[in-house]
């Protein structure tokens, strides 16, 4: 129970689950489960009886339905899952298990005994560990496949890997211990088994590279190369506000702006969109827009009061504001789903747009949008890209952008910074060999954001300048 209601407290919905789904601590509540199974049925014997048994069949034959009911409906970001719903589902297999011990000549027992549904039981390790890389490597982008063709491509490599790694490597090494792998001198007899071994070895590199983000570092130049030299003038206070993808390019920036001769203040909020209707659609699952657990209520509810507040505190040159994802997703908007390109949401990011203009030049100030670079948070099922990564939601997105800036000439400048981190036109998470976002494929990495700051900054200068 602790293990679950760890899981619980810890998750919010919209946010990356990762360190809940794969954490120990939080995942242990199935290996629990079934251990405290095992206990139980070896120091209490009446729990196989004939009168317990009775009734225990039929609960064993809706567990299973019960269960392959969620394997078809449910995924890893359903946030029922973290809510009980692993517990649920390890509790309809302990009473599965339960049900196939207490009578083992039941026709659950049976169909369970079958020699395919047991052959699966023996690799099922295999297609657990070999499942992960074809699905990461054989994605919708890289096979231009979706739906019931990219499943059965994705299930048809995984059990080729499973069975090869079974026989080839798992089997001998359990029987002869690595000499079962090992090649002989002299007569080879063992080539087969090494050279699995060798491919094996190239699939996980392979996997590697295709998945692990690189960690690289930006020119020299980027670092300590200023354009702008802060002998000569005045630092250039800065302001930037938006919401997360503000917030973590701004606390990167803050180190590296004063060699650019800029003094940044970051206000972005994490969770905080420009425009808020209540509910939001996050990778298909919709939700309050206020249960991220960084959400500030009182600042996103009010961000034009916020951001008053910031600018009489700081007294920026130029105020710069940076969104994100969150403007791209579905919002309920009077009872109806919307979202951007749909004439009723772009109209209320225009009014939104045109408030955040009035109320960051209020006292004078030049304003800058950035705009957005494209997403890839990962796929659906069935190997289609989410929603809220369209590539047209992020143009729209920036030609809204454009269109606002172009009715406040002389006050509001766009720096397309979407165009920097996206060349081609495209989502590109390196750029000039720099690893400009995190393995999220959201936010930028601080490599990223010191490519970007010469670029950036020479040209908040040029706009504070007289």
């Amino acid at each position: 129970m602790a293990s679950a209601v760890e899981m619980a407290l810890l998750f919010h919905p919209g946010f990356d689950p990762s360190r809940i789904y794969y954490g120990t601590d939080t995942r242990a509540q199935a290996l629990l489960v079934g251990a405290s199974l095992g206990l139980l049925l070896a120091v209490v014997p009446s729990l196989t009886s004939r009168s317990v048994s009775r009734w225990l069949q039929p609960l064993g034959l809706a567990a299973a339905a019960a269960f392959a009911f969620m394997v078809v409906v449910v995924n890893s970001n359903t946030s029922a899952m973290y809510r009980g719903g692993f517990l649920l589902a390890a509790l309809l297999v302990a009473l599965l298990i339960w049900a196939v011990v207490a009578v083992p000549r039941s026709p659950l027992a049976a169909g369970l005994s079958l020699g395919l549904v047991v052959y699966i039981g023996r690799i099922s390790y295999g297609l657990y560990l070999w499942h992960w890389p074809a699905d990461r490597i054989l994605d919708g982008s890289r096979t231009g496949l979706s739906g019931w063709p990219l499943f059965f491509l994705r299930t048809g490599v995984a059990v080729a890997l499973a069975v090869a790694s079974y026989h080839l490597l798992e089997r001998p090494i359990r029987e002869r211990g690595l000499a079962g792998v090992l090649p002989l001198r002299g007569n080879g007899r063992r080539k087969a088994p090494s050279i699995a071994i060798a491919a094996m070895g190239v699939t996980v590199l392979a996997i590697l590279g295709a998945t692990v983000v690189p960690a690289a570092s930006p020119p020299t130049s980027a670092l300590t190369t200023p354009v702008s030299d802060v002998r000569t003038h005045a630092p250039v206070r800065m302001l930037l506000v938006g919401d997360s993808m503000a917030t973590y390019l701004g606390g990167d920036w803050r180190t590296v702006a004063p060699r650019y001769g800029v003094q940044l203040t970051n206000e972005g909020i994490i969770g905080c969109g420009l425009t808020s209707t209540g509910r939001v659609i996050v990778q298909g699952e919709a939700i309050s827009d206020e249960s991220a657990p960084y959400f500030s209520g009182v600042k996103c509810r009010r961000w034009p009061q916020y951001w008053t507040n910031q600018i009489d505190l700081t007294h920026p040159q130029v105020a710069a504001m940076l969104f994100g994802p969150f403007e791209l997703r579905d919002h309920l908007l009077n009872g109806q789903w919307v979202h951007m390109g749909m004439p009723a949401w772009d109209n209320m990011e225009i009014s939104n747009l045109q408030r955040a203009v009035s109320v960051l030049s209020a006292q004078g100030e030049k304003v800058v949008f950035f705009t957005s670079p494209y997403y890839k948070q990962g796929e659906q099922l069935d190997g289609a890209p989410w929603p809220e990564d369209d590539p047209a939601r992020v143009n729209r997105w920036n030609a809204l952008l454009r269109e606002v800036a172009a009715g406040h000439k002389g006050t509001v400048s766009v720096i397309d910074l979407g165009r920097f981190l996206s060349p081609g036109g495209h989502y590109a998470s390196v750029v000039h060999g720099v690893a400009v976002r995190w393995a999220t494929n959201i936010h930028i990495t601080p490599a990223g954001g010191a490519l970007l700051a010469p670029f950036v900054f020479p040209q908040i200068v040029s706009l504070a300048s007289p």
